[in-house]
């Protein structure tokens, strides 16, 4: 069951997840499980006022749950979506410190350069691989807001509450060159993740 939060209620939802973030402090799941599940708009309406409230600036966007199988995992129906925000991306010269976030993870992912704005629900694949400039290979820093990462998708910051920070390579591609299929592999001395990707055929 959702059901609507009042203003007050949200304010103060909004002031948690801010207040996690700035203090570098994991939220109690139990804290939180008797306030009522959120829709997907209001989650997100919560997610857009935890950026503003952190300064605004976006570096990027990121998306969850892409696969069809995660999102029947998690009893979704759609992916998720959220910001990176600026002074997110490292840079090589200034490496992260664990410290500076709350519980990061690290994932292989792939990041693409968007040349224009694609806006809308009517966006084709076609339309996403011309505006696309570049391919790289990304290391995302997932950060929940949440201890152990415990949160059901509609609750909270939505994808919000995964964003940390993300490290890029140099593209590799550009524009429509892209290949069928490729693999990302993360080391650690040895592999510890990877990421498939498989080019849809239209």
């Amino acid at each position: 069951m959702t059901t609507s939060f009042s203003i007050s209620e949200e304010d103060s939802f909004v002031a948690l997840l801010v207040d996690a973030v700035r203090s570098r402090t994991a939220l109690d799941p139990s804290s939180i499980k008797n306030r009522p599940e959120l829709t997907p708009e209001a989650a997100y309406d919560i997610q857009d006022q935890v950026i503003a409230a952190l300064g605004g600036k976006i570096e990027a966007a990121k998306l969850g749950l892409t696969s069809r199988a995660k999102q029947e995992q998690m009893n979704v129906n759609e992916p998720s979506y959220g910001w990176l925000m600026a002074g997110s991306r490292i840079e090589p010269s200034n490496p992260l410190k664990a410290s500076d976030l709350i519980q990061p993870r690290a994932e292989p992912e792939i990041a693409f350069v968007i040349g224009k704005k694609l806006a809308g629900d009517a966006v084709t694949a076609a339309e996403v691989v011309a505006a696309t400039e570049g391919v790289m290979p990304a290391i995302d820093i997932l950060d929940s807001r949440y201890a152990g990462y415990l949160v059901h998708p509609s609750r909270g910051d939505r994808r919000q509450r995964f964003g940390g920070a993300i490290r890029v390579g140099q593209p590799s591609l550009a524009g429509r060159d892209q290949p069928e299929n490729g693999w990302l592999c993360l080391h650690q001395e040895r592999p510890v993740g990877r990421h498939r990707r498989r080019r849809r055929r239209s």
